[in-house]
């Protein structure tokens, strides 16, 4: 009598684990899926995109969350295979300085330059004025 209770925890605690490991082998990869995008499709994630390529590698996706691949390896592998528009984060190096903070940077320096002209400009004509 006393081990059908003991049973019961086990097969309670077994199913609990099972589905704490099935949600968080699902929140990874439906994360994934929405990270990159379809190499066929124009900037349609893996989750939008009903395109063959994009069910295939759904389906990749899948099989190395299922075998333990942590994101970053994951993300190597596609990166890799298809370059690095697969993925809708850019990647933090020089390109990506450029393309996003340079046209800020001469935007300010633009400011700076008329701001700075429009000062000297006022300055000359004070002087000129007070002669």
């Amino acid at each position: 009598m006393k081990i059908m209770p003991n049973i019961l925890v086990l097969f309670v605690s077994l199913t609990y684990a099972y589905t704490d490991f099935n949600l968080d082998y699902e929140q990874k990869y439906s994360s994934l899926i929405q990270i990159y995008r379809c190499p066929v499709c124009q900037n349609q994630s893996l989750m939008d995109s009903t395109a063959t390529s994009a069910q295939n590698l759904r389906k990749q996706i899948h099989s190395l969350v299922y075998n333990g691949s942590s994101p970053q390896e994951i993300n190597d592998i596609l990166v890799s295979r298809y370059g690095e528009h697969i993925s809708t984060i850019p990647p933090s190096d020089i390109t990506t300085f450029a393309l996003w903070k340079l046209p800020f940077l001469v935007l300010a320096w633009a400011f700076y330059v008329v701001f700075k002209s429009l000062y000297i400009r006022d300055r000359k004509r004070d002087s000129l004025t007070n002669r």
